[in-house]
């Protein structure tokens, strides 16, 4: 796969796909002559689409010439709607633009083949001829891309992004501890993949069912929260613990009795219980 060394390609998850077998390669900026068949498709599609949106908003090639119109003041277009006419554009390119100069083989002409980019393209997969893929499940694809963090075993479960996740067959594991690498869906934390060495994906699900179906900015922003509120709540406990030790030691603080009767001690408490007991039939009766 070779990429102009944009910084969506440059992504340490982007890159994670070189674990499939593809082949990574970044060539240097501001060199289109490297990618001549990149520069050539922009030019075709902008091309499709120029002529027709014309006054519209589109800017033409003289937009930086002193004196010429701002065709931003044109714009008619929402970004949806633009979006909608280049991948039109592009569904053109590859499935009606007739590719009259291809060097069709007399197989291919036996199979009926059109001269369409995909109809090529599909035929060639088909009879498994030169188009060298790699093959790879959707599933697989999409767990190679996941954005990946640091977990680790604990008694508790896998802790993956402060939560905790569980899979049968893994309670040892989580005796022993030990830090592991997990890819995770930042739009829904209910599940997480444990990256094995032999580099298969194991499921874990999420325990604590209040976080289902939530993203993980939607938890962490609760955690954060309760993380405050905790931190509030612990400071006025504080003030509390004092307040109880001065109430205490203003209670404690009388002078010592010297006339300290130490015998009946339990007939005297018993005595002080029921001078100061309310029988709940009084209550009622009030």
């Amino acid at each position: 796969m070779v990429t102009d060394g944009g910084s969506e390609y440059k992504g340490k998850t982007f890159e994670q796909i070189a674990e499939l077998g593809v082949s990574l390669i970044h060539l240097p900026p501001y060199r289109p002559e490297l990618k001549g068949q990149v520069e050539k498709l922009f030019d075709l599609i902008q091309k499709s689409y120029k002529d027709m949106l014309k006054g519209k908003g589109v800017i033409m090639p003289d937009f930086q010439e002193r004196g010429s119109h701002d065709y931003r003041k044109d714009a008619v277009l929402t970004l949806e709607e633009f979006e909608r006419i280049v991948v039109r554009c592009i569904i053109h390119y590859n499935c009606e633009r007739v590719i009259k100069t291809y060097p069709y083989t007399s197989e291919m002409l036996e199979s009926n083949v059109k001269p369409y980019a995909n109809e090529i393209w599909n035929w060639k997969v088909e009879n498994d001829i030169g188009t060298n893929l790699i093959s790879v499940s959707s599933k697989d694809l999409v767990l190679t891309l996941l954005p990946r963090t640091n977990g680790k075993f604990t008694k508790y479960g896998l802790k993956v992004n402060r939560l905790r996740y569980h899979a049968e067959g893994y309670k040892e594991r989580y005796l022993q501890g030990g830090d592991v690498i997990v890819a995770y869906n930042p739009d829904n934390c209910n599940k997480v993949w444990l990256k094995e060495k032999d580099g298969s994906f194991v499921e874990f699900s999420l325990i604590e069912s209040r976080f289902e179906d939530m993203s993980l900015d939607s938890v962490q922003d609760i955690q954060q929260k309760q993380k405050e509120l905790m931190k509030d709540t612990i400071r006025d406990n504080y003030q509390s613990k004092i307040e109880l030790m001065s109430f205490i030691e203003s209670v404690a603080s009388k002078p010592k009795s010297t006339n300290v009767q130490i015998k009946d001690t339990r007939a005297a408490r018993k005595s002080a219980t029921l001078k100061q007991h309310k029988d709940i039939g009084d209550v009622i009766d009030e």
